[in-house]
Protein backbone atom coordinates (compact mmCIF):
# COMPACT_ATOMS: atom_id res chain seq x y z
CA UNK A 1 0.00 0.00 0.00
CA UNK A 2 2.76 2.45 0.86
CA UNK A 3 4.22 1.80 -3.00
CA UNK A 4 1.14 2.56 -4.28
CA UNK A 5 0.79 5.95 -2.73
CA UNK A 6 -1.30 5.16 0.78
CA UNK A 7 -0.01 5.97 4.55
CA UNK A 8 -1.29 2.64 6.56
CA UNK A 9 -2.79 3.58 9.70
CA UNK A 10 -3.42 0.21 11.95
CA UNK A 11 -6.23 0.91 13.77
CA UNK A 12 -5.83 -1.59 16.73
CA UNK A 13 -8.51 -2.78 19.17
CA UNK A 14 -8.06 -5.91 19.95
CA UNK A 15 -5.22 -8.13 19.16
CA UNK A 16 -3.40 -6.85 15.70
CA UNK A 17 -0.41 -4.79 16.69
CA UNK A 18 0.24 -6.97 19.62
CA UNK A 19 0.14 -10.15 17.13
CA UNK A 20 2.18 -8.30 14.66
CA UNK A 21 4.85 -7.37 17.51
CA UNK A 22 5.55 -10.61 18.71
CA UNK A 23 6.49 -11.61 15.01
CA UNK A 24 10.46 -11.52 14.09
CA UNK A 25 9.96 -8.82 11.79
CA UNK A 26 6.79 -7.40 13.25
CA UNK A 27 8.35 -4.45 15.42
CA UNK A 28 9.73 -2.92 12.09
CA UNK A 29 7.17 -3.27 10.09
CA UNK A 30 4.93 -1.22 12.08
CA UNK A 31 7.80 1.54 13.01
CA UNK A 32 8.41 1.61 8.89
CA UNK A 33 7.94 5.14 7.30
CA UNK A 34 4.61 5.53 6.37
CA UNK A 35 2.98 3.28 8.81
CA UNK A 36 0.80 4.83 11.75
CA UNK A 37 -0.55 2.35 15.09
CA UNK A 38 -3.60 4.37 16.37
CA UNK A 39 -6.11 3.49 19.17
CA UNK A 40 -9.71 2.86 18.15
CA UNK A 41 -10.51 5.95 19.67
CA UNK A 42 -8.11 8.09 17.83
CA UNK A 43 -8.21 9.53 14.15
CA UNK A 44 -5.84 8.34 11.59
CA UNK A 45 -3.82 10.43 9.51
CA UNK A 46 -6.09 11.71 6.57
CA UNK A 47 -6.04 9.39 3.53
CA UNK A 48 -4.45 6.56 5.03
CA UNK A 49 -5.67 3.45 4.74
CA UNK A 50 -6.99 1.39 7.37
CA UNK A 51 -6.07 -1.57 8.64
CA UNK A 52 -8.12 -2.62 12.07
CA UNK A 53 -9.22 -5.87 13.48
CA UNK A 54 -12.34 -3.94 14.74
CA UNK A 55 -15.43 -5.35 13.27
CA UNK A 56 -17.56 -2.02 13.77
CA UNK A 57 -14.73 0.21 11.85
CA UNK A 58 -16.73 3.55 11.87
CA UNK A 59 -14.19 5.25 9.23
CA UNK A 60 -14.84 6.97 5.92
CA UNK A 61 -11.08 5.95 4.73
CA UNK A 62 -10.61 2.55 2.51
CA UNK A 63 -9.95 -0.23 4.89
CA UNK A 64 -9.24 -3.60 5.22
CA UNK A 65 -10.47 -5.56 7.88
CA UNK A 66 -8.27 -8.63 9.81
CA UNK A 67 -9.30 -11.09 12.16
CA UNK A 68 -6.82 -12.32 14.42
CA UNK A 69 -7.68 -16.07 14.94
CA UNK A 70 -5.63 -19.04 15.44
CA UNK A 71 -8.41 -20.81 12.92
CA UNK A 72 -10.89 -20.49 10.04
CA UNK A 73 -13.21 -17.66 10.18
CA UNK A 74 -16.71 -18.57 9.02
CA UNK A 75 -17.63 -16.10 5.78
CA UNK A 76 -14.15 -14.64 5.33
CA UNK A 77 -11.15 -14.77 2.52
CA UNK A 78 -8.41 -15.98 4.49
CA UNK A 79 -5.21 -12.74 3.86
CA UNK A 80 -3.07 -14.54 2.09
CA UNK A 81 0.83 -14.19 4.03
CA UNK A 82 3.16 -11.31 1.87
CA UNK A 83 6.45 -12.07 1.14
CA UNK A 84 9.27 -12.28 3.58
CA UNK A 85 10.39 -8.59 4.82
CA UNK A 86 14.01 -9.32 4.09
CA UNK A 87 12.98 -10.75 0.78
CA UNK A 88 10.88 -7.90 0.21
CA UNK A 89 14.00 -6.04 0.39
CA UNK A 90 15.60 -7.75 -2.98
CA UNK A 91 12.14 -7.80 -4.68
CA UNK A 92 12.59 -5.20 -7.57
CA UNK A 93 10.45 -5.14 -10.35
CA UNK A 94 13.93 -6.32 -12.90
CA UNK A 95 14.28 -9.14 -10.77
CA UNK A 96 10.91 -10.37 -10.96
CA UNK A 97 10.51 -9.53 -14.79
CA UNK A 98 13.95 -11.38 -14.86
CA UNK A 99 12.66 -14.57 -13.20
CA UNK A 100 9.61 -15.18 -14.68
CA UNK A 101 11.38 -15.36 -18.18
CA UNK A 102 14.68 -17.06 -16.87
CA UNK A 103 15.14 -20.83 -18.65
CA UNK A 104 14.06 -23.06 -15.77
CA UNK A 105 16.92 -25.60 -14.97
CA UNK A 106 15.43 -28.12 -12.53
CA UNK A 107 11.59 -29.39 -12.04
CA UNK A 108 10.37 -29.13 -9.03
CA UNK A 109 12.11 -27.63 -5.39
CA UNK A 110 10.88 -27.06 -1.74
CA UNK A 111 13.14 -25.13 0.84
CA UNK A 112 12.10 -24.47 3.66
CA UNK A 113 12.10 -24.70 7.90
CA UNK A 114 11.44 -28.89 8.90
CA UNK A 115 12.17 -28.47 12.27
CA UNK A 116 9.18 -31.00 14.21
CA UNK A 117 6.73 -28.13 14.75
CA UNK A 118 5.56 -28.57 11.60
CA UNK A 119 4.06 -31.72 11.99
CA UNK A 120 1.21 -29.24 13.57
CA UNK A 121 -1.66 -31.95 13.82
CA UNK A 122 -3.91 -28.95 15.10
CA UNK A 123 -3.40 -27.57 11.34
CA UNK A 124 -4.70 -30.77 9.71
CA UNK A 125 -7.85 -30.78 12.34
CA UNK A 126 -8.24 -26.91 11.88
CA UNK A 127 -7.83 -26.89 8.09
CA UNK A 128 -8.08 -30.22 6.62
CA UNK A 129 -4.30 -30.06 5.16
CA UNK A 130 -1.62 -32.16 5.12
CA UNK A 131 1.28 -30.93 7.55
CA UNK A 132 4.57 -29.93 6.03
CA UNK A 133 6.24 -32.87 7.92
CA UNK A 134 4.22 -35.47 6.54
CA UNK A 135 4.36 -34.56 2.69
CA UNK A 136 8.31 -34.11 2.84
CA UNK A 137 8.22 -37.63 4.26
CA UNK A 138 5.66 -39.16 1.47
CA UNK A 139 8.03 -37.50 -1.23
CA UNK A 140 11.19 -38.92 0.49
CA UNK A 141 9.33 -41.73 0.53
CA UNK A 142 8.09 -42.46 -2.65
CA UNK A 143 10.70 -40.56 -4.89
CA UNK A 144 13.65 -41.40 -2.90
CA UNK A 145 15.55 -42.30 -6.19
CA UNK A 146 14.69 -38.75 -7.98
CA UNK A 147 15.30 -36.29 -4.70
CA UNK A 148 18.41 -34.64 -4.59
CA UNK A 149 19.18 -32.97 -1.44
CA UNK A 150 20.70 -28.82 -1.41
CA UNK A 151 24.29 -28.58 -0.46
CA UNK A 152 25.69 -27.21 1.99
CA UNK A 153 27.02 -24.27 0.30
CA UNK A 154 24.13 -22.11 0.01
CA UNK A 155 24.09 -22.18 -3.58
CA UNK A 156 22.40 -23.92 -6.23
CA UNK A 157 24.43 -26.78 -8.29
CA UNK A 158 25.22 -25.76 -11.57
CA UNK A 159 23.44 -28.84 -12.55
CA UNK A 160 21.27 -30.57 -11.16
CA UNK A 161 21.28 -34.40 -11.04
CA UNK A 162 17.83 -35.03 -10.09
CA UNK A 163 14.53 -33.84 -10.56
CA UNK A 164 13.20 -32.62 -7.13
CA UNK A 165 15.42 -30.22 -5.13
CA UNK A 166 15.20 -30.43 -1.50
CA UNK A 167 16.29 -28.42 1.56
CA UNK A 168 15.88 -27.47 4.68
CA UNK A 169 16.44 -23.83 5.32
CA UNK A 170 18.17 -24.40 8.89
CA UNK A 171 21.01 -26.50 7.44
CA UNK A 172 20.56 -25.10 3.74
CA UNK A 173 19.58 -21.51 4.04
CA UNK A 174 19.90 -19.78 1.21
CA UNK A 175 20.44 -16.39 0.98
CA UNK A 176 17.24 -13.59 1.24
CA UNK A 177 18.95 -11.93 -1.46
CA UNK A 178 19.37 -15.01 -3.91
CA UNK A 179 16.03 -16.89 -2.60
CA UNK A 180 13.97 -15.15 -5.56
CA UNK A 181 16.69 -16.14 -8.35
CA UNK A 182 17.14 -19.68 -6.76
CA UNK A 183 13.11 -20.36 -6.99
CA UNK A 184 13.05 -18.55 -10.84
CA UNK A 185 15.56 -21.99 -11.75
CA UNK A 186 12.43 -24.82 -10.82
CA UNK A 187 9.22 -25.40 -12.86
CA UNK A 188 7.32 -25.89 -9.40
CA UNK A 189 7.48 -25.10 -5.92
CA UNK A 190 5.97 -27.45 -3.66
CA UNK A 191 3.53 -25.48 -1.70
CA UNK A 192 3.90 -27.05 1.73
CA UNK A 193 2.02 -25.54 4.62
CA UNK A 194 3.38 -23.03 7.42
CA UNK A 195 3.58 -24.26 11.07
CA UNK A 196 -0.08 -23.21 12.48
CA UNK A 197 -1.30 -22.06 9.10
CA UNK A 198 -1.18 -23.42 5.59
CA UNK A 199 -0.21 -20.16 3.59
CA UNK A 200 2.93 -19.79 3.77
CA UNK A 201 5.57 -16.48 2.45
CA UNK A 202 7.64 -18.89 0.57
CA UNK A 203 4.38 -19.77 -2.10
CA UNK A 204 3.67 -16.06 -2.70
CA UNK A 205 7.17 -15.64 -3.77
CA UNK A 206 7.27 -18.48 -5.62
CA UNK A 207 4.46 -17.58 -8.02
CA UNK A 208 5.96 -13.62 -7.97
CA UNK A 209 8.56 -15.21 -9.90
CA UNK A 210 6.32 -17.53 -12.51
CA UNK A 211 7.33 -21.12 -10.78
CA UNK A 212 4.23 -22.79 -10.08
CA UNK A 213 2.94 -24.06 -6.78
CA UNK A 214 2.12 -27.68 -6.23
CA UNK A 215 -0.69 -27.03 -2.75
CA UNK A 216 -3.32 -28.54 -0.99
CA UNK A 217 -5.01 -24.95 -0.48
CA UNK A 218 -5.83 -23.71 -3.48
CA UNK A 219 -9.08 -22.35 -2.15
CA UNK A 220 -7.25 -20.28 0.37
CA UNK A 221 -6.18 -17.67 -2.69
CA UNK A 222 -8.31 -14.88 -3.65
CA UNK A 223 -9.08 -15.92 -6.12
CA UNK A 224 -8.65 -19.43 -5.55
CA UNK A 225 -6.17 -21.02 -7.76
CA UNK A 226 -7.43 -23.43 -10.64
CA UNK A 227 -5.87 -26.97 -10.99
CA UNK A 228 -4.21 -26.84 -14.62
CA UNK A 229 -3.81 -23.39 -15.04
CA UNK A 230 -1.93 -21.42 -12.06
CA UNK A 231 -1.49 -24.69 -9.88
CA UNK A 232 -1.01 -27.92 -9.52
CA UNK A 233 -3.65 -29.22 -7.00
CA UNK A 234 -4.17 -32.00 -4.98
CA UNK A 235 -5.92 -33.30 -1.40
CA UNK A 236 -4.44 -35.90 0.92
CA UNK A 237 -0.91 -37.84 1.24
CA UNK A 238 -2.25 -40.07 -1.67
CA UNK A 239 -3.24 -37.20 -3.80
CA UNK A 240 0.08 -35.46 -3.61
CA UNK A 241 2.07 -38.37 -4.64
CA UNK A 242 -0.32 -38.51 -7.58
CA UNK A 243 0.45 -34.59 -8.01
CA UNK A 244 4.47 -35.28 -7.92
CA UNK A 245 3.92 -38.05 -10.74
CA UNK A 246 1.67 -36.15 -12.77
CA UNK A 247 4.25 -33.56 -12.52
CA UNK A 248 7.24 -35.47 -13.47
CA UNK A 249 5.58 -36.72 -16.66
CA UNK A 250 4.61 -33.44 -17.84
CA UNK A 251 6.43 -32.69 -21.32
CA UNK A 252 7.92 -28.93 -21.84
CA UNK A 253 4.39 -28.46 -23.80
CA UNK A 254 2.57 -29.27 -21.43
CA UNK A 255 4.21 -27.13 -18.91
CA UNK A 256 3.92 -23.92 -20.91
CA UNK A 257 0.22 -24.38 -21.87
Amino acid sequence: FIELGYLVAIVDRNRLAQSLMRKLHGASTLQAEGVYVVNADQKPPTGAMIVTDSRESQHQAPSIQVHVSSGPVANSSVFPFPVHPAVRQHMTPLKLATGRSCRRRGRMFFCGNQKSSYANQQLAEQFGVCTRTALLARLRQSFSELCELMPASRKLPVTFDRPVMIGDSRKHPIDHKDWLEALSNFEFFIGCPGRAHPMCHNVVEAMSVGTIPILEHGHLFTPSLIDGENAILFSSLDGFENAVRRVLAMTDTEMRH
